[in-house]
């Protein structure tokens, strides 16, 4: 059923969709310049039809013409550049950091984010080659041995667990779905499929009641499409601090690609089950809103606690390389 949906979406697509590549449309177009472009068209046929002058209020017209269009299209190019001052100034006011690190970077940001050589190598595919090694390396265990330990447990409690039954209430609708398919944040990488956000925000609106159903059948059965387990990763670099700065596969962390159907079957049961999934006030980690600031925030007020009043602090820190990438799943599900 899931194959079907994606075959679906995936014909409509290519059947309405045009594609076209990065850059190809001008955000900054308007209809001021639709109508210096008719006039510079219009002149030049006009001037084409009187035989070439090279003098005259004919070819007086098409010379204005064509510098009009050209002037206004330098003009507009340029426009959305000059917002960038104010952008950055309301960013600061507001406080809103990332919006002002994006307008910074988008302007003061000289050299190629591209980045051509990895490990003294140009070659893509040598590139290609070093990067999946790295990242299975990076998400081997440690113990095979204890990780077979960990699975044979994990069977065995799974085989004697019985949950509580699955009430009605907690089944998912269209208007869940609906919601949630709204509430995607848009520009996103396609999937490996080649699905996007867009795709499913758009279709019918049967689509919403097709998942509805769909998702509900994982949950009765407890099983999802082997599909969802398929990702690619992509190489972002952590610290961009210069354009002549040797990189290295250690400088750079990988994301997953994943499915956008097993993404917004995630929101979903975020959504329904949320009363069941709490996590300790000490966690700062994976959580909305909360991140490294907020750890450190709370560390210096606590230190500063003891100190006022006259005590000394003691700190741990524990900085293990991959830990999230090397958690042994069966031994969480355990735990």
């Amino acid at each position: 059923m899931y194959e079907r949906i994606v075959a679906v979406l995936l014909s409509s697509a290519s059947g309405n969709i045009p594609s076209c590549s990065r850059n190809f449309f001008k955000f900054w177009w308007c209809q001021e310049l639709d109508c210096l472009k008719q006039q510079s068209v219009e002149s030049d046929q006009l001037r084409k039809a009187a035989g070439r002058p090279r003098s005259g209020p004919i070819f007086d017209r098409r010379n204005k013409a064509r510098r009009e269009y050209r002037l206004g299209i330098r003009n507009y190019h340029r426009g959305p550049t000059e917002f960038y001052s104010n952008d950055l100034h309301e960013a600061l006011i507001n406080k809103n950091g990332s919006t002002f690190w994006k307008c910074w970077n988008a302007k003061f940001e000289s050299c190629s984010s591209r980045i051509r050589l990895v490990d003294g190598t140009a070659d893509s595919q040598q590139i290609a080659d070093k990067f999946s090694k790295y990242f299975s390396e990076a998400c081997s265990i440690q113990s095979h041995e204890g990780a077979d330990t960990l699975a044979e447990i994990y069977k065995s409690l799974r085989n004697n667990y019985v949950g509580l039954p699955h009430l009605k209430e907690y089944d998912f609708d269209t208007e869940l779905i609906e919601k949630i398919l709204m509430s995607m944040k848009r520009g996103k990488a396609a999937d490996f499929c080649g699905l996007s956000v867009e795709q499913l925000q758009y279709s019918h609106p049967i689509l919403c009641c097709v998942q509805a159903k769909l998702f509900n059948w994982f949950m009765h059965i407890g099983r999802v499409p082997s599909h969802f387990g398929i990702s690619y990763t992509i190489p972002l670099l952590k610290r961009h601090t210069g354009c002549n700065r040797k990189f290295s596969v250690q400088d750079f962390r990988g994301i997953s690609i994943s499915p956008v159907v097993s993404k917004v079957f995630e929101h979903c049961i975020l959504r329904r089950f949320c009363d069941f999934l709490n996590t300790h006030d000490s966690q700062f980690g994976f959580k909305k809103s909360l991140g490294c600031s907020h750890a450190i925030y709370c560390v210096r007020n606590i230190v500063s606690h003891y100190v006022t009043n006259g005590s000394t602090v003691n700190l741990c820190a524990l900085d293990i390389t991959k830990a999230f990438d090397r958690m042994n799943h069966h031994g969480l599900f355990v735990k």
